[in-house]
C-alpha cells in the first residue's frame, strides 16, 4: 500500500530520505519515512506542538525538524531508557518524564503515568506499543495530554506478518523475548508483545480516540530468515500477499481525538454494524425460503 497516496507525499522522496537517513546516526529509512508520510498532512498545515514517546525520539524529531522546517514546537518524552540520552535531542526540544508501562518489571517507578505538559495537536509514538504489555495506560494518557481534533501517530509491528504466519507453519511461537525481563542492565525494554491493528483501534477508541486510518508497510529487516521452504511458499503466495497487506510486517495508525459529543457517535454506530449485519443475515435466510418455498 503506497502512503505516499493514502496520506500525501511528504517534500522528500523515499530515495533521497533513505539517501539522508544512512548518513544520519539512528534514523531509520523505513519506519521513519512511513511515520513523516502519515504526519505530512498535518506538518504542512501549520505550526503544530509535537510530542514524541519513545525511548530515543532525538533522530525522529531531527527528521521533522530536517523535512518539516523549524516552525513547530517539539518535545520528548523518553520512555524506557536512561533519560541521560536527551543530551542528543535537537536544540529547543523540551523534555517530559513519564512511565506508561505500569505492568513492566523494568518500570520506573518514580515517574509519574501522567504527562506534566497539555496542549499537544500532534503525537506519535513509533515503535513503542511493542514494548508495552498493556497499551490503554499509554492511551488514556496521552488522550489527557493531547488538546481537541489533536492527530495521534503510531506504528508497530504486526502480529499477523507473514514471518509469524510462516513460523506457526513451521511449529513456532509468537512469544516475546521475555527472557530478557531477566537482564535489568539492559539500556531498553526488550520487546514483549506484538499487535493487530483492531486490537490498537479498540484500545484507542476505548480511551476516547477516533480511528482515522491505518496502512501497512514492510520493513526488510523484518523479512523471514532465507530457507528453500519458506522461499517457495512466500513465492506461491505472493499474489495473495499483494492483495491482502494486512500480512506486510508493520501497521501504521492514525488517530483523532475528538469531542464528547463526536465519540458518542463512533461508539453508537459501531454499536449499530452488529444489528445491521444480523438484521441482513435474517433478511437473506427469509429470501432464501421464500424462493425455496416457490
Amino acid at each position: 500500500m503506497a502512503f505516499t497516496g493514502l496520506f500525501g507525499p511528504p517534500r522528500v522522496g523515499i530515495d533521497e530520505f533513505s539517501r539522508w537517513a544512512r548518513e544520519t546516526a539512528g534514523v531509520d529509512p523505513v519506519h521513519h519515512y512511513h511515520a513523516l508520510s502519515a504526519c505530512w498532512p498535518w506538518l504542512r498545515s501549520g505550526r503544530q506542538k509535537v510530542l514524541d514517546v519513545g525511548p530515543d525520539p532525538a533522530p525522529w524529531l531531527g527528521a521533522i525538524e530536517r523535512f518539516a522546517g523549524g516552525r513547530h514546537d517539539l518535545w520528548a518524552c523518553r520512555h524506557g531508557a536512561d533519560a541521560d540520552a536527551a543530551a542528543s535531542l535537537p536544540r529547543g526540544v523540551r523534555v517530559l518524564t513519564a512511565e506508561f508501562d505500569v505492568w513492566s518489571p523494568l518500570a520506573n517507578r518514580d515517574a509519574p503515568s501522567t504527562l506534566s505538559e497539555t496542549g499537544f495537536t500532534l503525537v506519535t509514538a513509533l515503535q513503542l506499543v511493542d514494548h508495552l504489555y498493556h497499551p490503554e495506560t499509554l492511551f488514556r494518557s496521552l488522550f489527557n495530554a493531547m488538546a481537541t481534533r489533536a492527530v495521534l501517530v503510531l506504528t508497530a509491528s504486526n502480529v499477523s506478518r507473514f514471518a509469524n504466519v510462516l513460523g506457526l507453519v513451521r511449529g513456532e511461537g509468537l512469544a516475546g523475548d521475555l527472557d530478557a525481563l531477566i537482564d535489568r542492565g539492559r539500556p531498553a525494554r526488550p520487546l514483549v508483545r506484538e499487535y493487530n491493528w483492531r486490537e490498537l483501534n479498540a484500545a484507542a477508541l476505548a480511551a476516547g480516540f477516533v480511528p482515522v486510518r491505518h496502512g501497512f508497510y514492510d520493513d526488510p529487516a523484518d523479512a523471514p530468515a532465507p530457507s528453500p521452504f519458506g522461499a517457495g511458499l512466500r513465492d506461491a503466495a505472493a499474489p495473495f500477499l499483494r492483495e491482502r497487506a494486512q500480512f506486510a510486517s508493520e501497521i501504521v495508525l492514525v488517530f483523532r481525538k475528538v469531542g464528547p459529543l463526536a465519540l458518542k457517535v463512533r461508539q453508537a454506530r459501531l454499536a449499530l454494524y452488529p444489528l445491521l449485519r444480523e438484521g441482513y443475515a435474517r433478511a437473506g435466510g427469509v429470501r432464501r425460503r421464500l424462493r425455496a418455498g416457490r
